[in-house]
C-alpha cells in the first residue's frame, strides 16, 4: 500500500468527482483510477459508488474504512514535520572535499570557525590529491570541495567561486641562496641548472611544477624521490635541495629561519577555488558559501 494512494482516496472523497480529484492532485484522471482500483482489490472491496454525472459516492465499505485511511495519512504528515524538525534541531553534518595540505594554507580556519557557530553540525572533510577531488565532484559525494581551478576545471552542478592566487616561490637556505647570488627575487629560467625535489603526493600539481618550468624554456633537474613536503623540508635545510611551492602553504610548511622565500619574478600561480552544489538549496550548505566568502572578501580581514 502507497501512501499517494490514500491521499487519491481522500480527494475523490472530497471532490465527490474523480476528475476534479485528479485535477486537485495534477494527475490524470485515468492514473486516478487505476491507484483506487489498485486500492479496492488491496483492501478487498469497493470504495465508491459512480452516480450519473460522473459524481462519486463512499460506498459502505468506504465509510468503514475512511476513518483508518485519515489517520494514517496524518500520521504520515507527523512523521514529515517531525523529520524535518528533526534535521533542523539534531545533528547534521555536510561532507566536504579538500585539497592535500589544506592544514597549512589557511583554509581550515574559516571552515572550523563556522562549525564552532552552528549547534549541532559537523563536516566531515575528505581531503583528497586533485585527480581524487574530480571523481567527488563528478560522482557528486562532496557538498563543497576547496581545490585549485586550473586542475579541477568546471564541473556540471557546481558553482565555482575563486578564493585567492596562489602564486608559486622558491623555497632554499639562506646559505644556498647567498652562494648563487640570489636576492628578493629570481627568474624561473634562471634555476635550469638547480637541482629540484617535488612532491609527488598530488601528481596534477607535480605535473604543474614540472610545466612552469618548461614553460620558461627547461627540464627541472628532479631526484628520484617520491616524498612529501616534510621530507623535502629535511633536504632543503641541509642545502642539498631546493623546491618550488605554493606560497599559501610556504610560510605553515616551511616555519623556520633556516628556510627563505624567494620570489619568482614571472610568478606561475593557481586560483584557488570553492566549488559548491548548485542543483538544490539547503540553509547550511548556503550559510557555509556565504560564510568562507566572506572572509576572503572582507577587505579588513
Amino acid at each position: 500500500m502507497k501512501i499517494d494512494s490514500l491521499v487519491c482516496f481522500q480527494a475523490v472523497t472530497k471532490y465527490k468527482s474523480f476528475s476534479r480529484a485528479a485535477d486537485s492532485l495534477f494527475i490524470s484522471q485515468s492514473s486516478l483510477s487505476k491507484k483506487i482500483m489498485s486500492l479496492e482489490e488491496e483492501l478487498g472491496g469497493e470504495l465508491f459508488i459512480r452516480k450519473g454525472n460522473n459524481a462519486v459516492l463512499l460506498s459502505s465499505f468506504g465509510e468503514y474504512v475512511s476513518n483508518y485511511i485519515n489517520n494514517i495519512t496524518e500520521d504520515y504528515d507527523i512523521l514529515l514535520s517531525a523529520t524535518d524538525n528533526y534535521r533542523l534541531n539534531h545533528q547534521r553534518k555536510m561532507i566536504i572535499g579538500t585539497f592535500l595540505n589544506i592544514a597549512h594554507s589557511g583554509l581550515l580556519k574559516p571552515i572550523t570557525s563556522f562549525e564552532v557557530a552552528e549547534a549541532n553540525f559537523y563536516i566531515e572533510t575528505l581531503e583528497k590529491d586533485h585527480t581524487n577531488l574530480k571523481s567527488l565532484l563528478q560522482t557528486k559525494q562532496a557538498e563543497i570541495c576547496f581545490g585549485y581551478k586550473e586542475l579541477l576545471g568546471d564541473v556540471p552542478d557546481y558553482l565555482v567561486t575563486p578564493l585567492y592566487s596562489d602564486p608559486l616561490i622558491l623555497i632554499t637556505t639562506k646559505e644556498f641562496a647567498d652562494m648563487n647570488g640570489w636576492g628578493k627575487s629570481i627568474n624561473l629560467a634562471a634555476l635550469k641548472n638547480i637541482r629540484f625535489c617535488f612532491p609527488r603526493e598530488d601528481m596534477e600539481i607535480f605535473t604543474f611544477l614540472v610545466n612552469s618550468c618548461k614553460a620558461n624554456g627547461f627540464i627541472p633537474q628532479l631526484t628520484n624521490s617520491d616524498v612529501r613536503l616534510g621530507t623535502i623540508r629535511h633536504y632543503i635545510s641541509l642545502g642539498m635541495r631546493c623546491t618550488l611551492q605554493f606560497e599559501s602553504i610556504s610560510r605553515s610548511k616551511f616555519y623556520n629561519d633556516r628556510f627563505t622565500f624567494i620570489k619568482l619574478e614571472n610568478q606561475p600561480r593557481l586560483t584557488m577555488a570553492m566549488y559548491s552544489d548548485n542543483t538544490r538549496p539547503r540553509r547550511i550548505r548556503d550559510a557555509f558559501v556565504r560564510h568562507i566568502q566572506g572572509y576572503y572578501y572582507d577587505t579588513d580581514r
